[in-house]
């Protein structure tokens, strides 16, 4: 095993950029933070150099002076509020580790995940969407078409079937688990999905819309947060969304959007959760689309609800999002008599959400909100 000790530059966004180091290289074993530096382990084969300049290139697009938040709504409960630890929750009997980043809820918890559901469902049926159920599998020419793959690419998961002879058929057992099981995979032609709302995009791919609509649905999300992160709180592989697309002219989908985050505001509020809507942008990995984050902080294009889940921490919940023409041009998607048909979505993890109101109010329900103990009756 090799070191390599590198400098932080200034104006680093440190706590976004620690979450990608695992993508620099498939050679670096662990790291750890050293008085303002970070030291690499890196594999004996690893190549120093070539590790060294993914690091720097990739750093980088992560240095720029700490532009100033805007939020939207911020809630803070009411008293002196007592966070439960994170650890005790997951060590809890109601919550099941399966491996890193899945997880699984039991007794009081599979209640709040169907509270939480609900109600998500109740505030889109409020603005007139109509509900859809989807397939889980993604097909690879819609997930290219989206675009993902150019921004995101960190967070594929492709699917495989196993070689249709007996040979390969045989072997499987043998393989699975083993870096030899590609010799009896096919190329992926499927993939998990790692946003919810692709499959809205190829139904109504070519289509003109005779109007405005909103659709909702619950959608398995998949991502790979990379392998240094999943012991963090929440960073799941694997979880549900409550999801609300919106197409038609931007005034449409910017009202929906705005419409629905008022509804989570006052959510907050009368659950007493603390937490912010404010400003974000998403983690583009790849340097060269950097200068997207901030275009969306500057558009607002992009809202995160953040909920506490201790006095430093908080845990993304919620994302409110205006695409613009980059789904409805890639697809062919317009509607009638509109210009410049634009699309929108807001995405609700239900298991975050779980996890931040245990964080504030515990495992025990006798100290829930009444509000939600009046939903166990």
């Amino acid at each position: 095993m090799k070191i390599l000790l590198l400098d932080y530059g200034r104006d680093l966004e440190k706590e976004e950029f620690i979450k990608l180091i695992s993508f620099v290289s498939a050679d670096i074993i662990s790291f750890e933070e050293r008085d303002h530096k970070i030291a690499l382990q890196v594999q004996d084969n690893g190549d120093l150099e070539q590790i060294k300049f993914n690091f720097n290139r990739l750093m980088e697009k992560y240095c720029s002076p700490k532009e100033s938040e805007y939020i939207y709504f911020q809630h803070k409960h009411s008293k002196k509020q007592k966070y439960y630890d994170t650890h005790s929750i997951y060590e809890s009997d109601r919550i099941e580790s399966f491996e890193k980043g899945l997880i699984g809820f039991k007794k009081e918890a599979v209640h709040l995940f169907n509270y939480f559901s609900s109600i998500f469902r109740t505030f889109a049926i409020e603005e007139h969407a109509e509900e859809r159920i989807y397939p889980t599998l993604l097909p690879m020419e819609v997930y290219k078409k989206t675009g993902y793959l150019k921004s995101s690419p960190q967070y594929a998961m492709f699917c495989c079937d196993v070689l249709e002879s007996m040979d390969s058929i045989s072997a499987l057992n043998e393989l699975a688990g083993h870096s030899d099981v590609h010799h009896v995979l096919s190329e992926p032609s499927l993939a998990l999905s790692p946003s919810a709302c692709f499959h809205t995009y190829r139904e109504l791919e070519n289509q003109s819309l005779k109007t405005s609509q909103s659709l909702t649905f619950t959608q398995k999300v998949f991502r790979n947060e990379g392998r240094f992160n999943w012991n963090e709180f929440g960073r799941l592989r694997d979880y549900h969304v409550r999801e609300i697309v919106f197409i038609g002219d931007a005034q449409y989908v910017l009202n929906q959007r705005n419409r629905i985050m008022d509804k989570v505001a006052t959510l907050m509020q009368q659950l007493n959760l603390s937490g912010q809507i404010a400003a974000a942008s998403d983690p583009f990995i790849i340097p060269d689309m950097q200068s997207y984050k901030k275009i969306q902080l500057f558009e607002k294009s992009k809202y995160e609800l953040r909920l506490s889940t201790s006095e430093e921490k908080s845990l993304a919940c919620a994302s409110f999002n205006l695409h613009g023409i980059s789904f409805t041009k890639a697809f062919h998607i317009e509607v009638e008599n509109c210009s410049r048909t634009v699309t929108g979505c807001i995405g609700f993890g239900i298991e975050r959400w779980v996890l931040a109101f245990m964080c504030q109010y515990g495992i025990h329900y006798e100290k829930w909100p009444a509000m939600v103990l009046e939903s166990m009756k």
